[in-house]
């Protein structure tokens, strides 16, 4: 693809117009500006899709002007690719921790939020490190909250983090705030119902027994709910009576609170950062020392609790969402857009180790007098600069798309070809 100094084309087209045209018109994300961070390195890639012929060749044009013409030679993708690639948008993965680097930057790592049975202890683990060494956290320069490589799953993780930094009350209270007109409806279907009591087993065998409580309520409601015929089990039933205090009034400290963390706190924000990542962000963000160093995150709706139903055909699969939000305060297709944009292409533990000591050290992560503004609405066309030449000269409009299920999915094959 194209780094920066150097601008380029494939089959005489510019790459933008080509990852609209072979990309985005079959899969989502041509407004969310993380989209393009995550899938751009796939417009040379051959997932079979029937509809498009492979490309043939490339101009790349450098710095000082001249221009190589270059035959594209496809050849089957080896194993190790998918690693390199995850590498390339996310760099290297740590375990679930608190680790201390250079002994005085306290970098907590959170690669998932669906963890398993080793990961579920280390999570344990990770929340009682917290707690144990919290003067010293106190007393760092910065603290780290690493999501590279987080695909989603559950808030708890991040919930109970942020509870033993900032004091288990004070997130409680910010959050209770935060989402007291929020509501979920689970959607009470036959099959929904079953596969919502099903997650109950799943979860614990996974050792996840904080959420058995919750699952069991839900699975039950629903049940009941499609023994009424009645098309929504809410879960979040509330006496429109009861008093809640505003975030403002929620941020104010009490008494009982722990030590209050004033220190700044960097969140690594990777690009396909959605789902539970973006609700980690949400509660990391309650609090205006918090600041984002990454990628634009992605985005996603306020239908969740996917789960994937096979096609009678065989050719696809249809999402169900089993439940949805009503008056989530971030809405659909909304995405963060950090306060630090990581342009390099290295996303190493240690990048990101050295560009937070700059960040401190040159006084640039000074903590704002109110909290950021956090969530951006998605636009029509990306928002990031293009380097050099590669920035179009005129917006280009969306293309059209396809009425038709993620291509990628439908036409795997085992010989796909880079």
């Amino acid at each position: 693809m194209c780094l920066w100094g150097l601008t380029c084309t494939i089959n005489d087209q510019h790459v933008e117009n080509l990852l609209r045209e072979r990309l985005f018109a079959f899969e989502y994300g041509a407004d969310q500006p993380g989209r393009w961070w995550l899938r751009g390195g796939h417009l040379l890639l051959d997932h079979g899709n029937p509809f498009l012929e492979p490309l043939r060749r490339c101009e790349i044009q450098t710095s000082d002007g001249k221009r190589h013409q270059v035959t594209l030679q496809w050849r089957l993708l080896p194993d190790s690719a998918y690693d390199l690639m995850r590498s390339a948008t996310n760099g290297d993965e740590l375990p679930v921790g608190l680790q201390w680097r250079e002994d005085r930057w306290p970098w907590i790592a959170m690669p998932t939020f669906q963890p398993n049975a080793s990961e579920v202890q280390a999570y344990d683990d990770l929340v009682q490190a917290i707690e144990s060494q919290r003067e010293r956290l106190l007393a760092a320069p910065a603290i780290v909250l690493d999501l590279r490589h987080n695909q989603g799953g559950s808030s708890q993780w991040s919930v109970r983090v942020a509870s033993a930094l900032w004091g288990a009350d004070r997130v409680a209270r910010r959050r209770e705030a935060l989402y007291a007109k929020t509501q979920t409806l689970w959607r009470a279907s036959p099959e929904n119902t079953t596969y919502v009591e099903s997650l109950y087993d799943k979860l614990k065998e996974a050792g996840m027994s904080e959420l058995l409580p919750m699952i069991r309520r839900v699975g039950e409601g629903m049940r009941n709910t499609l023994a009424k015929g009645e098309p929504f089990f809410n879960a979040d039933a509330q006496d429109d009576t009861e008093s809640v205090p505003s975030v403002q009034d929620a941020s104010q400290d009490l008494d009982s609170d722990p030590h209050p963390l004033t220190i700044p706190v960097f969140v690594i924000v990777p690009p396909q950062c959605a789902s539970a990542g973006l609700d980690a962000i949400d509660t990391f963000k309650l609090f205006p020392n918090t600041r984002l160093v990454g990628a634009p995150s992605s985005a996603d709706s306020t239908y969740m609790e996917v789960r994937l139903q096979d096609l009678p055909s065989g050719l696809g699969q249809v999402i169900v969402p089993n439940k949805v939000y009503i008056n989530r305060p971030r809405g659909n297709g909304v995405y963060y857009t950090p306060d630090i944009l990581h342009r390099d292409l290295d996303w190493s533990t240690e990048a990101f180790l050295k560009r937070v000591q700059a960040e401190v050290v040159d006084k640039r992560s000074a903590i704002p007098a109110t909290a950021p503004v956090g969530p951006v609405k998605s636009s029509p066309i990306p928002t990031f600069e293009l380097p050099g030449d590669a920035r179009p000269k005129q917006p280009i409009a969306p293309r059209k798309r396809w009425s038709l299920p993620k291509i990628s999915d439908i036409f795997k094959s085992p010989n796909r070809r880079i």
